[in-house]
């Protein structure tokens, strides 16, 4: 009863969220060709998740494909982008202090 009280649920997503996403990742790669990622209130969901749940719960039939809709609008708290430069690819400076801490180590 308490974490109904303070706003806590046990699933988040519903499966109408996963198939907005799912829409939403899906015209990104057909239109721009670039890929994804999903951040939930902040937070990133594993490629892996988003794969598995949009895989189950993003299907869409024919009749829907080929009918002219508008993009469903995506949930609050939910936010499809371009993933960031990964670490590999950020160049540090090496006068930033943690460097130079680990230089004197």
């Amino acid at each position: 009863k308490k974490f109904k009280q303070w706003g806590f649920v046990k699933y988040r997503m519903r499966k109408e969220d996963w198939r907005c996403i799912s829409t939403r990742i899906d015209k990104r790669k057909r239109e721009s060709g670039k890929d994804s990622e999903v951040y939930i209130d902040g937070v990133q969901c594993p490629p892996t998740k988003v794969r598995r749940e949009t895989a189950r719960h993003g299907f869409v039939s024919t009749i829907e494909k080929f009918r002219p809709a508008p993009s469903p609008k995506i949930p609050e708290g939910i936010v499809v982008c371009s993933p960031g430069p990964s670490a590999a690819q950020l160049k540090w400076d090496q006068t930033l202090p943690w460097f130079q801490f680990l230089r004197l180590i």
